[in-house]
């Protein structure tokens, strides 16, 4: 299943948005602005194999312009 996961970034906490190609939401959450925190997240919410991942060779309509607190949304 493609996945695609957007994160809002601060030095403590990263909000997670994991939806899949349809755009539902898979999952989302708040972890903190740790590599391992982020990496087990994905792990475990995004069915990841690995920490990193590729990206899209363009960005989705939508994502990137959220004001909200929630990534999702």
């Amino acid at each position: 299943m493609e996945v695609y996961v957007g994160l809002d970034v601060s030095l403590k906490e990263t909000a997670i948005c994991v939806v899949d190609g349809s755009g539902e939401i898979v999952s989302e959450g708040t972890v903190l602005s740790e590599p391992s925190a982020l990496a087990g997240f994905l792990r475990a919410k995004a069915g990841a194999r690995s920490a990193s991942a590729s990206r899209p060779a363009r960005p989705r309509p939508g994502f990137g312009t959220n004001s909200e607190r929630s990534v999702c949304r």
